[in-house]
């Protein structure tokens, strides 16, 4: 049963945000995360629709783990709080994304049409080259009008249709970098499918965390966008013979790679841990990722 967070942060006196910060987003209520440290703000964030806690630095907490901090209670309390508040009236069900009414087809937001060059630019800035993503993952861009004005829009398809997609500023002026499809338009939400599924070629996959490192790196990369995942994630994961997971070169980063790694272990197949010696996948200088790619997938594509 779903935990009943409003009412929890009510009677324990906990202030949560749900705009006026860059971490918050749709269908998200944010609090100040009490394991961060470093510049302050409401990094913590509890999904009202498929309950789960997430963090911009921590990553994935448990509701007692999170009981535990806000309160400051032992872990046997904090399972003792969890169990008062779930269930209780007026809290959402945690059902399953693809279990809820969906709409039919996830329409792309207004403005959405061909890159430009602000678009491109963007892009090769940073080492890429436009016309391949576009071929290849069939990025389009937004003009000025519109909620996603001046971002380049990242469409997410699963079995050949677009389910959900995110917005990448390319003016590096917003506050949210990347703006996601609002949930009421969503055909399956973004944590439940895997970026770049659709163009892996046969059963190994490289696990990593946003869509410019499967640019880098290319057909038979996928990613969960963020550290957090959703077991619907995971159970696409397992279906794969070999797994590699590919996270940033941070602390918060490793911690989240052999927590999944921990995870995968338990089913068929084998999952490895790629260390980078610095920066993430999609820094890589792209014949060095070209590379490792060969070397992981053995040479399909």
């Amino acid at each position: 049963m779903a935990f009943d967070f409003r009412r929890f942060t009510l009677d324990y006196s906990i202030r949560y945000y749900t705009d006026g910060y860059k971490q918050c987003g749709d269908g998200w209520l944010q609090i100040n995360c009490p394991f961060c440290t470093g510049s302050p703000g409401p990094h913590l964030g509890w999904n009202t629709h498929s309950d789960y806690f997430s963090c911009w630095r921590c990553s994935g907490l448990s509701h007692a783990h999170v009981i535990h901090g806000l309160l400051g209670v032992p872990y046997a309390e904090a399972f003792i709080i969890l169990r008062e508040y779930q269930g209780r009236p007026g809290a959402s069900q945690a059902v399953p994304r693809q279990a809820r009414a969906q709409v039919a087809e996830c329409k792309l937001p207004t403005g959405t049409g061909p890159m430009d060059t602000m678009h491109t630019d963007y892009l090769e800035a940073r080492r890429f080259r436009p016309d391949d993503l576009v071929h290849l993952w069939r990025l389009q861009g937004t003009n000025h009008m519109g909620a996603y004005k001046f971002r380049i829009i990242i469409p997410y398809y699963y079995q050949g249709r677009i389910v959900t997609y995110q917005g990448r500023d390319v003016t590096d002026k917003s506050e949210l970098k990347y703006k996601g499809c609002a949930i009421a338009n969503e055909v399956i939400s973004q944590k439940a499918v895997l970026y770049g599924m659709d163009n892996v070629l046969g059963d190994t996959i490289v696990i990593v965390e946003g869509p410019t490192d499967v640019w880098r790196l290319g057909p038979g990369a996928v990613a969960t966008f963020g550290l957090a995942y959703l077991p619907a994630q995971v159970e696409l994961m397992r279906g794969y013979k070999k797994r590699y997971i590919c996270f940033d070169a941070e602390p918060a980063a490793a911690k989240a790679a052999q927590a999944l790694a921990g995870t995968l272990s338990a089913f068929p197949g084998t999952t490895e841990i790629i260390t980078l010696d610095n920066g993430d996948p999609g820094d890589m200088a792209q014949d060095d990722a070209n590379t490792m790619m060969e070397d992981l997938l053995g040479g399909l594509g």
